[in-house]
């Protein structure tokens, strides 16, 4: 059995170990809300899930694939998971075949951010930067995903529709045709709040040869290295974001270069040939073949 995202691992292991299942993956793709919210309700989840976590990953023939080494030592720090049933497999892969270096549209410039519309995504750091950024300088700024009305950071859909309706931002909603819309935009954002696994996004849009601006959190600094294939802001920085943000929109010959290089990136380190090589790996280890 192998599992990915917080419910399923703790559901599936718990079903696997009631079904006598010997051999258990369990891939934490994030710590995300419940790991590093500071309200009541994170740390009140938090104190029962850890528990949880605990029992699943006790198996004898399990592992645990982590996409940056801050959650695993987390994980490993607070006693969940011992450290010789962990592994570190970068992000979940991305096929370079299909996402491919694309020549920039004409007109204004698209900032794009795709993801659930949470504020701790860093959707409201975001507006706030386009606000400085109309101001300044001609461009869009776009919203990709819905709301996620199980969090409880959720940014409801009427300020959305608000924002929207403002002109401050762009809401295009879901779109399962992401290789259009990384075609659509000149830059790809995630200002995310906190740590992530190893965003998809950024390394979709690092594959088509955009340049990234992301925060300097666990995840997202692992995928840009500052300067050479996009930009780190610090978290919470609508005006950081924004001036990151308009040295791009200035220079298209800078775009190319660092979009480039996020391409190369992926080819290195993240195509879906490497991770799913690296991800048969840990199955043999499991079942004990190397």
């Amino acid at each position: 059995m192998h599992h990915h995202t917080i419910k399923a691992v703790l559901y599936g292991s718990l079903a696997a170990r009631l079904a006598r299942v010997p051999r258990v993956v369990n891939s934490i793709t994030g710590r995300g809300y419940i790991f590093t919210g500071k309200d009541y309700t994170a740390r009140l989840l938090r104190s029962s899930i850890k528990p949880l976590y605990r029992l699943a990953f006790r198996a004898p023939g399990n592992a645990v694939i982590f996409e940056n080494n801050i959650d695993r030592q987390y994980f490993v720090e607070n006693n969940i998971v011992s450290p010789e049933h962990t592994w570190l497999i970068e992000g979940v892969g991305v096929n370079t075949e299909i996402f491919i270096p694309l020549p920039e549209p004409e007109g204004i410039p698209i900032i794009m951010m795709a993801g659930r519309m949470l504020w701790d995504k860093g959707v409201g750091v975001l507006v706030e930067a386009a606000r400085f950024l109309r101001s300044r300088t001609q461009a869009r700024v776009v919203l990709v995903g819905m709301p996620d009305p199980g969090n409880p950071n959720t940014v409801d859909e009427a300020t959305l529709r608000q924002w929207d309706q403002e002109g401050v931002i762009e809401w295009w909603g879901w779109r399962d045709d992401m290789r259009e819309v990384y075609a659509s935009s000149h830059i790809i954002t995630l200002p995310t709040t906190y740590g992530e696994g190893v965003p998809t996004v950024l390394l979709e849009g690092a594959a088509c040869a955009r340049p990234l601006v992301v925060t300097d959190v666990p995840g997202c600094n692992s995928v840009v290295t500052n300067g050479i294939n996009g930009f780190l802001v610090k978290p919470e920085d609508p005006q950081g974001l924004a001036d990151a943000l308009e040295s791009l929109l200035l220079d298209p010959v800078l775009r190319n270069r660092m979009g480039q290089a996020g391409r190369q990136l992926v080819l290195e380190k993240y195509s879906s040939q490497l991770v799913n090589q690296a991800t048969l790996r840990v199955y043999q280890a499991v079942q004990g073949n190397v």
